[in-house]
């Protein structure tokens, strides 16, 4: 049996080397595919019971307040008279790393921001209102202001709504769901998610004009 020569033996040892070299590297990669993936579904899962908790605060808010009438009504009549609106917004997920609204889908990421944005203009708008120059303005100041709230509000629990029917057909196999609590609104019905999307679809346009009239949209100069 002739045995392998010393060139011959080195050669093999490289490929092995090679093949070993390859097969580690391709070890790692699907190791921080796997991990990217998992943080990816992770953040998505997380922003949307976000959306999910602001939303549900919006619809609170539109169920239990007093109308909208009865508000006005008593801001015109009394002019030291500031209503009772807190600010309970939770930003942290968004906040938390801006870079990962990579993580959705082209078509969402506007939506997000623009939603968002009304979460912050809305906390102006509520911090407006505890200001002691809010009691000085006219009492159509008041009223416009305290309807400007009211109707951010309504656009807040609408954008995030449609937000999360979005979600729920765009990453279905991640399962999400919103959490079910009091409020007759809460509750996503499957058999509306894919009208909801459509509507979602045919609404873009209006969508996007609203981003841009956003806050984030126009920063203070």
């Amino acid at each position: 049996m002739e045995s392998i020569s010393i060139p011959a033996a080195a050669a093999v040892t490289a490929s092995v080397s090679v093949v070993i070299w390859v097969a580690t590297r391709l070890f790692d990669w699907i190791k921080d595919w796997r991990a990217t993936r998992r943080e990816n579904r992770n953040y998505i899962r997380a922003l949307y019971a976000e959306i999910d908790f602001n939303t549900y605060d919006m619809e609170l808010f539109q169920s239990q307040s007093a109308s909208i009438k009865a508000v006005v009504d008593k801001v015109r009549s009394t002019q030291g008279f500031i209503p009772h609106i807190t600010d309970a917004r939770h930003t942290d997920i968004y906040r938390s790393d801006v870079s990962k609204i990579t993580y959705v889908n082209n078509d969402l990421t506007g939506q997000l921001v623009c939603f968002y944005g009304f979460l912050e203009k809305l906390k102006t708008q509520i911090d407006g209102i505890h200001l002691k120059s809010f009691t000085l303005i006219s009492a159509d100041g008041r009223e416009a202001t305290i309807r400007e709230i009211f109707k951010t509000v309504g656009e807040c629990a609408t954008f995030g709504r449609t937000i999360l029917g979005v979600m729920e057909l765009e990453y279905s196999a991640l399962n999400l769901r919103r959490t079910q609590r009091n409020s007759p609104q809460t509750s996503t019905s499957a058999a509306g998610l894919e009208q909801r999307y459509q509507q979602f679809r045919s609404n873009l346009d209006r969508v996007r004009t609203a981003h841009q009239n956003s806050p984030l949209s126009h920063p203070t100069r």
